[in-house]
C-alpha cells in the first residue's frame, strides 16, 4: 500500500525505465500541447486518464484486517497513459522506429519491480511505499480507437502525432481514516475452549496448529505475549529447532523447544526478560521447524502468531481535555521498531501514534495526542501492526477488564 504519490511513482517509474532503455531518446510526461523538446528523438508519457479498479472497489482491509475492525478499503486505481514519439529532425520514420523500442520494451516488461519503483520515488523525493504493495503493477497495451485518437488529440490543440496507449494497475492507495475496533470477546463458548481443526496427517515433517498454553484453566486469549508458551502439533517433529521471522528483524530468531511430546508436539515458552525486550519486537510472527531428515535439513511450513506488546502503564489516568485534546504517556514491553503502525485504542476509537524522535529506531514510550475527546470512561489498548495488548488480565477468575487500562475523561 502507498500515500497519495503513488500516482506519480507510477509515472516516474515508467519514464525512467524508458530513458534508460531507449539510449540516447529525451523521455519526458508532459501534456501533448507543450511536449515536444529539442529536435532529437523523444518519447512523451502523459496520463490522459484514472479510473477506479472495479474488482477492488467494495473490498474489505486488506491483509491488515483482523475480525471485528471496521475501516475503509484502499482507493484502488487504474492509470491510462498516452506513449507518443517524435522523430530526430520531426521525421515520422524515426518516430515510429523510437515508438516500436518504446512498445517492445513494455512488452517484455509487464510487472513494474519494486526495487525499480522504490529507486525511480527516491530519484524523485517522492515518500511513499508504492514499492511495499503486495499486487504488483501490471502493465497492458490499451487499444485506442481512430474515433478515440481524433477527440484526445483535438482536445489537446496541437497536431496528431503517432501514439498508442497503455494501462498500469492496479495502484492502490491507503485511506488516512482512522480504523474502529470493538472490545475483545470475553468468553467463546461453554468454557471458552473456542473452535478446534486439525489436518490430516502427511509423510513429512509438518507443522499443523498453534495455540496458546492457557494460564489458567478453560481461559483462553487470541494473541501471544511475552513468557507465553506456544505449543505446537505436527508430524514428524523429532529433535526440531524452531525459527521465528518477524518483518522488523533481519535475522530469525532461533530456539530449542523446552519439551517434546512424542514427534508430533512441542512446546516453546517466548523468553520474558530485559534481552528479549528489545529483541522480540510485537507484531505478527511466523514459526517453522527445521528437523534433520532423510539425511538433510528439513524446513517445514510456517505458522503465523500475534505477539501483543504489554502496555505497562498510561499517564494520566484522569484528566480533563485542553482545547478538546488530551495527551497521553504510554510505556510498554516489548519495545516497537520504527516503521511499524502503532496506535491506541481509547474505547474503540483509534489514534495513531506521535512519530518517534529522529535517531530513534525502537522505543518503549510512546505519546497520543487524543483529539475530540467525549467524557467518559474507557478501556485502552496498545495497537502495534494491527495486534491489540490485551485489556484483561489473563491471570484473573472471572475474566474482567484491567482496571490499570482504563482511563477518565472529565
Amino acid at each position: 500500500m502507498s500515500s497519495h504519490e503513488a500516482i506519480a511513482a507510477v509515472t516516474e517509474t515508467l519514464r525512467l525505465y524508458l530513458f534508460e532503455r531507449l539510449g540516447g531518446a529525451t523521455c519526458t510526461a508532459r501534456p501533448p500541447d507543450i511536449a515536444r523538446e529539442g529536435a532529437g528523438d523523444q518519447l512523451n508519457l502523459f496520463l490522459y486518464h484514472l479510473a477506479r479498479d472495479a474488482a477492488w472497489a467494495n473490498m474489505d482491509l486488506a491483509v491488515e484486517a483482523r475480525g471485528g475492525e471496521a475501516g475503509r478499503p484502499p482507493l484502488a486505481l487504474e492509470l491510462s497513459y498516452l506513449l507518443t514519439a517524435y522523430g530526430a529532425g520531426d521525421s515520422d520514420i524515426n518516430a515510429q522506429v523510437t515508438l516500436g523500442r518504446a512498445m517492445r520494451l513494455l512488452y517484455d516488461h509487464p510487472l513494474l519491480g519494486r526495487d525499480e519503483i522504490q529507486q525511480a520515488s527516491d530519484a524523485a523525493n517522492l515518500p511513499g511505499r508504492l514499492h511495499e504493495q503486495v499486487d504488483r503493477i501490471r502493465l497492458t497495451h490499451e487499444p485506442l480507437s481512430g474515433d478515440e485518437l481524433s477527440r484526445l488529440w483535438t482536445s489537446f490543440q496541437t497536431g496528431y502525432r503517432i501514439t498508442t496507449a497503455y494501462k498500469a494497475a492496479v495502484v492502490l492507495i491507503d485511506s488516512v481514516l482512522p480504523t474502529r475496533m470493538a472490545l475483545p470477546v470475553l468468553a467463546r463458548g461453554e468454557g471458552d475452549t473456542g473452535p478446534v481443526a486439525a489436518s490430516d496427517a502427511r509423510a513429512w515433517p509438518a507443522l499443523d496448529r498453534l495455540e496458546l498454553k492457557p494460564r489458567r484453566r478453560g481461559h483462553v486469549q487470541g494473541s501471544a505475549r511475552l513468557g507465553d508458551t506456544l505449543v505446537l502439533e505436527g508430524h514428524l517433529l523429532s529433535g526440531a529447532s524452531l525459527r521465528f521471522r518477524h518483518q522488523q528483524l533481519t535475522v530469525e530468531i532461533v530456539r530449542q523447544p523446552d519439551s517434546e511430546t512424542g514427534t508430533a508436539g512441542l512446546e516453546v515458552t517466548l523468553p520474558d526478560t530485559p534481552a528479549a525486550w528489545t529483541a522480540w519486537p510485537p507484531g505478527l510472527w511466523a514459526v517453522a521447524a527445521e528437523v534433520s531428515f532423510l539425511g538433510r535439513q528439513q524446513r517445514t511450513n510456517e505458522l503465523p502468531f500475534p505477539l501483543a506488546a504489554r502496555l505497562e502503564d498510561i499517564t494520566p489516568r484522569q484528566t480533563s481535555p485542553v482545547n478538546g485534546m488530551v495527551t497521553y504517556t504510554v510505556t510498554c514491553t516489548p519495545q516497537v521498531r520504527r516503521g511499524q503502525r502503532i496506535s491506541l485504542l481509547v474505547g474503540d476509537r483509534e489514534t495513531l501514534a506521535e512519530p518517534l524522535p529522529a535517531g530513534t529506531d525502537a522505543t518503549d514510550t510512546l505519546t497520543f495526542l487524543v483529539r475530540d475527546v467525549t467524557p467518559g470512561t474507557y478501556v485502552v489498548r496498545l495497537q502495534v501492526d494491527r495486534v491489540n495488548s490485551l485489556a484483561f488480565d489473563p491471570d484473573a477468575s472471572p475474566r474482567a477488564f484491567d482496571p490499570q487500562q482504563q482511563v477518565t475523561i472529565q
